[in-house]
């Protein structure tokens, strides 16, 4: 393999676990501010995850565009797919921005299910990155994600209705119920994108020669 391909590949490599590190820290936040232990200093570090990922994916595109002939797909499906993985660390700094600002104590009346969520949105981005992996080598293995993805996403659509129904029936302070409903579509939304994505690349698996 020469050595741009590796280098590419290592790019690549690099901006998913950076995606993935910025999400599990988000994750284990949102677990402190359920239990209102979280030091929002600590949110900085999802924020930087973000822009060391912004960094990265400048660099993957702009190797891309001058490597595009050694690509087993088309330049403009892993152009897609990059663009898409930053959506969901954009997604991740603006929950993580959000909490910064929150200027309200967690209620605990929905902290079991808003923990579940957490917990969905966790799993959702870990399997998209393993399947933007298996993309690579094993469609097989890729479309067994995508499944899971779409099973994920239902399982949260479900979730966050229940939760919005909690809080407003648990909860009178309307600047309250406004955050923390706003907070709960975004914390959602990463696992809407997530699903999106793992659309397009089952889109990916019909389209190409299988692995």
């Amino acid at each position: 393999m020469k050595k741009s391909k590796i280098d590419l590949k290592e790019i690549y490599n690099e901006f998913q676990m950076e995606i993935l590190k910025g999400i599990t820290k988000l994750n284990e936040l949102l677990d402190k501010f359920m239990d209102n232990k979280l030091d929002k200093v600590e949110l900085d570090e999802v924020i930087k995850c973000e822009k060391h990922a912004d960094r990265l994916k400048e660099k993957y595109i702009e190797f891309l565009f001058k490597k595009k002939r050694l690509l087993p797909f088309l330049m403009e499906d892993r152009y897609k797919i990059v663009i898409s993985l930053d959506r969901i660390m954009n997604q991740g700094e603006l929950i993580a921005r959000t909490l910064k600002i929150y200027p309200f104590k967690f209620n605990q009346n929905i902290k079991k299910e808003f923990k579940d969520l957490n917990f969905l949105f966790l799993k959702t981005v870990d399997a998209l990155i393993k399947c933007t992996t298996y993309i690579e080598i094993d469609f097989k293995k890729a479309r067994e994600y995508t499944i899971e993805i779409a099973s994920l996403r239902r399982k949260a659509y479900d979730l966050k209705y229940d939760l919005l129904d909690k809080l407003y029936k648990k909860m009178e302070n309307t600047l309250e119920i406004i955050l923390l409903s706003d907070l709960i579509s975004q914390i959602y939304e990463v696992i809407s994108i997530s699903e999106q994505m793992s659309d397009f690349l089952n889109g990916l698996i019909i389209k190409y020669p299988s692995r």
